[in-house]
């Protein structure tokens, strides 16, 4: 509940009245956004030591409530974005609950998550059976312009992920987000989202 109206009241969502009850929360988030918080919220308490899972599902929240705010900008489904941002590196919580154990150094560790999640959160999603929209986002998420069908989801969850990476090459925003008007983006507005979701 604490962490509902927490995001219910926070400035990504642009608000300018307090918000104490939880209905209104839920209305104001929608029932993805909300699934997605509670969700987030059961899996970090499940994950306590493990710090590297726990971070990534951090981002994972981060990634998807600037995902939905970029998606309105814009003009694309709010509830699609936020739901593919929260499950884009799903495929990093998988390897690194696997390698958990291993003898590899955290060097190779960083290295083999950071080159195989994508591939890791497809075979997931599949075998989930999850939408093809998600899969697509899971896959190119880092590189939009191989999508094949779902490219302004793709675009907006690759351009929050890239923001919350503190990354700000606009020459290489505008060379990966060709599908979405860039000129409805208030980057400032993001940042400072940012910045609020950062200080927690």
């Amino acid at each position: 509940a604490t962490n509902i109206l927490k995001t219910a009241n926070s400035s990504v969502y642009g608000t300018t009245t307090q918000i104490t009850s939880l209905q209104r929360a839920i209305v104001r988030l929608g029932i993805k956004a909300v699934l997605g918080i509670v969700t987030h919220h059961a899996l970090s308490s499940s994950v306590k030591g493990q710090e590297s899972i726990r971070a990534v599902l951090d981002h994972s929240l981060h990634c998807a409530l600037v995902s939905q705010k970029l998606a309105a900008m814009v003009g694309c489904n709010g509830e699609e974005a936020f739901t593919c941002g929260l499950l884009h590196d799903v495929g990093k919580t998988v390897l690194l609950s696997r390698l958990e154990d291993s003898k590899y150094t955290p060097e190779t560790k960083d290295d083999l998550v950071k080159r195989f999640h994508a591939e890791a959160g497809v075979l997931l999603a599949v075998k989930w059976n999850l939408p093809d929209l998600v899969v697509e986002v899971i896959e190119h998420h880092h590189q939009p312009l191989k999508a094949t069908k779902a490219h302004n989801i793709v675009e907006v969850v690759y351009l929050a992920n890239y923001l919350l990476h503190q990354r700000d090459d606009q020459a290489e925003i505008e060379e990966n987000c060709c599908n979405i008007d860039l000129t409805r983006v208030d980057f400032d507005q993001i940042q400072e989202s940012i910045d609020q979701l950062a200080n927690g």
